[in-house]
């Protein structure tokens, strides 16, 4: 058997929250109980097709930026010469 993964009582009480909402807004059909629980997961977790969307462009940027980054030789500049004691 599969273990569930445990979430707080403060998130497990959004989500059910958010799916009550959910539920209503449809006009309370039955039967799609575990539908609505996991839409609303999803909305309250950041998982929603929109948010992944924008989460990959933002995480595309940062890794062109660090690659850029990569790729750049580091600038000369003068050096200050060692110091040998004698």
């Amino acid at each position: 058997m599969k273990a569930k993964p445990v979430i707080s009582d403060a998130l497990r009480r959004a989500v059910e929250v958010r799916a009550y909402l959910i539920w209503e807004s449809e006009g309370k059909p039955h039967g799609r109980e575990k539908e609505h629980w996991m839409r609303a997961e999803a909305e309250i977790l950041g998982k929603t097709p929109a948010k992944k969307a924008a989460a990959a462009k933002i995480n595309g940027a940062v890794k062109a930026v660090v690659a850029s980054k990569a790729k750049k030789p580091a600038k000369a500049g003068k050096s200050k010469p060692a110091h040998h004691e004698g």
